[in-house]
């Protein structure tokens, strides 16, 4: 989750910034979603939409240069935009996909228990968290990967890795971040505790709440259904990326950005570039 805070916090942008995540939220309607990244399912789901936006605007634009016979070279250079030739906007969502492109190689490598690539994923992590303002999360990174490449055999560091992935449901596929896992339980615990009150000892609290949390919370979540309850619109709910994609192309290309054509100019011209966490956290 922290990963999703830095990239919010770096690539937020301004509700007047056509393709910067606040734009993509506002025309979205995604109220959930803000510069905190509370929600951390709702702000991933933006990091997608805006991803794929973005990729398939470029694809489209290299399509039809090819087809016009006007060849790859003219299209768009992300070297040149990169290192500050291009304009702000399109700079900003070049940098912008690149980070989005390690969170989620993370989400992938995660999902699949790879340790492997979790190792290799290590590096521009680091860097990514010590530019954006979480130096302790770089910091411990940092010293698990001197681990790795110093310290540790390969056996002791296939433990270590497998001991931060968990797999609840026991299929394929479906591995979470330990810490991720034990942070929902310690909320669903206080939330119970928070119910019962304060006339139990803590003592009769975590003998009993604490090994059935994972229950209450199935218990609790379908009961909805099997009383007919009414919705309980804080629950998260996985929409479909199709529309939000197509919705966020039709903006990129009504204000001509990423087209590989005459750079467009920054909307606002007072808008601070977006930091490149890459260079600044070297």
């Amino acid at each position: 989750m922290t990963v999703v805070k830095v990239i919010m916090r770096t690539h937020y942008g301004s509700h007047d910034t056509p393709g910067s995540l606040a734009y993509n939220i506002s025309l979205l309607g995604r109220k959930r979603v803000d510069l905190d990244a509370k929600f951390y399912q709702d702000a991933k789901e933006i990091f997608i939409s805006s991803f794929y936006a973005m990729v398939r605007r470029i694809w489209l634009v290299m399509m039809e240069k090819t087809d016009s016979g006007s060849g790859l070279a003219t299209g768009l250079d992300m070297n040149r935009d990169l290192n500050g030739d291009g304009s702000q906007v399109q700079e900003r969502l070049i940098i912008m996909a690149r980070d989005m492109v390690v969170y989620l190689e993370l989400c992938t490598v995660i999902k699949y228990g790879d340790i492997k690539r979790l190792q290799a994923i290590l590096k521009p992590l680091t860097i990514m968290m010590s530019a954006g303002g979480s130096p302790h999360y770089a910091l411990e990174l940092l010293r698990i990967r001197y681990g790795v490449r110093y310290a540790w055999t390969k056996l002791r560091t296939e433990a270590i890795f497998s001991s931060m992935l968990k797999n609840t449901k026991g299929e394929d596929d479906s591995f979470i971040p330990l810490d991720l896992y034990q942070e929902f339980n310690n909320k669903l615990v206080k939330e119970c505790i928070k119910r019962q009150g304060s006339n139990r000892s803590m003592e009769s609290l975590k003998n009993v709440t604490t090994p059935s949390i994972r229950l209450l919370d199935t218990i609790a979540t379908n009961l909805e259904d099997e009383f007919g309850v009414l919705f309980n619109s804080a629950f998260h709910r996985t929409t479909s990326a199709d529309n939000d994609i197509r919705t966020i192309i039709d903006t990129l290309v009504k204000h001509d950005i990423l087209s590989g054509e005459e750079r467009p100019k920054a909307v606002n011209s007072d808008e601070v570039i977006v930091k490149n966490l890459m260079d600044r956290g070297l």
